[in-house]
């Protein structure tokens, strides 16, 4: 499989060149792989064949849940008086389908979220502390969180947030999103801590904000990190290898040193060797989008 041809059509927005690329099962296990099949199929793909059209279908049929999932939330926290703030859901470009919705709550709040949605035939759960994890059929998951933490350690206060949200219309339901600064910490930070891997859409999404972005939030230990993503963005050997491009588990392992015991570091690098190689021979990733099963099953 020709990766390069690939990735740089992902990444320059437009139809991957079919006379060296094969549009075959592989081709579009990479794609689902990459977090942008649909967006490939339903932006870039010049004449949707077959297996195209019926990822727009399926991905369509996410979206419409996706926004009768936000009409909900809105419709029950106005009649509960609980204030959200869509968080990594509302895209910055339009290839992702996903099975959830995150969103940000007040701590005075976050329980009596809970309470209110479980009466609505939710089963709800506080999955994590302040985090929250709720799920009924017919509806996308819908996960509160009260502040960002990674490995039950908070890396950002909820004051900070709530700071200028940015007011969205999502076909015609009229919510708030946190700032483009919070949206972009959340991308970097997960990079960071989990799955430890850059995937196309990942670095897509890096690319449109600006490295300075994070000025604001004075953490110059995140400026690095996302340097070193733009890094990757640039970096056109890498390109022509196979994505996600694992971070080296001599990153990993400094990256953590004070963050977790000693004996969480060589866990965690034993995982992030065995979820490369196993990507690497056998094509399996630590995390995947679960619609994407409706296709290979």
């Amino acid at each position: 499989m020709n990766y390069l041809e690939i990735n740089k059509a992902i990444l320059d927005g437009r139809d991957v060149d079919q006379a060296v690329v094969e549009k075959d099962d592989q081709f579009y296990k990479y794609l689902f792989n990459n977090k942008v099949a649909y967006y490939y199929s339903k932006y870039l793909s010049k004449n949707p064949n077959k297996k195209e059209r019926w990822i727009i279908e399926k991905g369509e049929e996410i979206n419409a849940q996706y926004v009768k999932t936000l009409s909900f939330l809105k419709e029950i926290c106005d009649k509960n008086d609980i204030s959200f703030l869509l968080y990594k859901t509302h895209k910055y470009i339009p290839e992702v389908v996903d099975g959830d919705i995150d969103i940000f709550v007040k701590k005075e709040d976050f329980h009596k979220f809970l309470r209110v949605i479980e009466g609505e035939g939710f089963k709800a759960v506080e999955d994590e502390p302040w985090k929250g994890k709720c799920v009924k059929k017919g509806y996308l998951i819908i996960e509160p969180h009260v502040s960002i933490s990674w490995r039950n350690n908070v890396v950002l206060s909820p004051e900070y947030i709530w700071e200028n949200p940015i007011g969205l219309d999502v076909d015609g339901i009229e919510v708030q999103n946190c700032s483009s600064a919070i949206e972009l910490y959340g991308i970097v930070g997960e990079l960071f801590f989990s799955p430890d891997y850059l995937d196309l859409l990942t670095i897509k999404k890096i690319a449109i904000f600006s490295i300075f972005e994070l000025k604001e939030l004075g953490d110059f230990g995140n400026l690095i990190k996302l340097a070193y993503a733009r890094m990757n963005l640039n970096k056109h050997s890498g390109l022509k290898k196979k994505a996600p491009f694992f971070n080296s588990t001599f990153f990993v392992f400094f990256k953590l040193i004070g963050r977790v015991k000693f004996s969480e570091v060589i866990e965690i690098c034993f995982k992030n060797i065995f979820w490369k190689y196993r990507y690497l021979i056998i094509n399996k990733l630590p995390f995947t989008h679960d619609w994407k099963n409706y296709y290979f099953n």
